[in-house]
């Protein structure tokens, strides 16, 4: 996938989170002209199909027909249709993104309690380098990392979610071997009470860069044998995690 496929689909992720809690919502992001192309193009994660399946659910469903605004009898978007609306939206995730989002604070549904950061591992979507080989000649912002004793080669998604809503506020895309931590201060958005994050996250630094925003840190330690605070902080572990654990359900949705 392309940085703005990833980056897209982080927007796409936060814009249905919140039109599956609250469809009335769902003329906020809308206007008439090409209302109906974006509404489409919003439904196409949910599908798992590319956008050359997607235009038979859209004229198949009526649920996805109500979505997008067509009648029973409307003629809806073909493939080549909704291909051309998705390739004029490259390069313009960013602004999509912070459009929606602001939005979504000037409606006051961004509740800033606190943010949860995390990291994804997104496989790309070509073929994998052959072994020793380093870049794919197809995908070279790929990058190889590892997790769990698996080597994935694709990209790493770095997301700030509002504690409350689920929503994302930021969003940025990377190499795969890149570390989670060196995306931290690109997924804090700043007016947020709080910030959780795992191990991975662990830094005397960010705590104190967090501490002079008037913003609480609440980054799990790393446990070290020989750390006389371990217990203390392997408690302190457990009450973060309950809270940064709502983050993993965005990857999952």
């Amino acid at each position: 996938k392309s940085s703005c496929d990833i980056l897209g689909s982080a927007w796409k992720t936060s814009l249905l989170g919140l039109l599956s809690k609250s469809p009335s919502y769902w003329c906020l992001f809308f206007d008439e002209q090409g209302g109906s192309l974006q509404r489409a193009h919003t439904l196409q994660p949910s599908t798992s199909e590319s956008h050359f399946y997607l235009n038979l659910f859209i004229a198949d469903r009526l649920s996805f027909r109500s979505f997008c605004g067509f009648g029973i009898h409307d003629k809806t978007p073909d493939a080549i249709t909704i291909g051309r609306f998705r390739n004029s939206l490259r390069g313009k995730s960013d602004k999509i993104f912070d459009s929606v989002t602001k939005q979504l604070d000037q409606k006051g549904l961004i509740v800033k309690r606190g943010t949860l950061v995390d990291a994804s591992i997104i496989q790309s979507a070509v073929k994998p380098p052959s072994s020793g080989e380093q870049v794919s000649e197809t995908d070279p912002d790929a990058g190889w990392t590892k997790k769990n004793n698996t080597y994935t080669h694709g990209y790493k998604a770095h997301v700030g979610s509002d504690e409350g809503s689920d929503l994302i506020r930021k969003a940025t895309m990377t190499p795969g071997n890149m570390h989670d931590s060196l995306a931290f201060y690109e997924s804090v958005s700043g007016d947020e009470a709080s910030v959780y994050a795992d191990k991975a996250y662990d830094s005397d630094a960010f705590r104190e860069e967090l501490k002079k925003h008037n913003i609480t840190p609440h980054l799990m330690h790393r446990l070290r044998e020989s750390d006389p605070l371990k217990e203390i902080k392997k408690d302190m572990n457990k009450a973060i995690s309950k809270t940064r654990s709502q983050v993993e359900k965005i990857f999952g949705t």
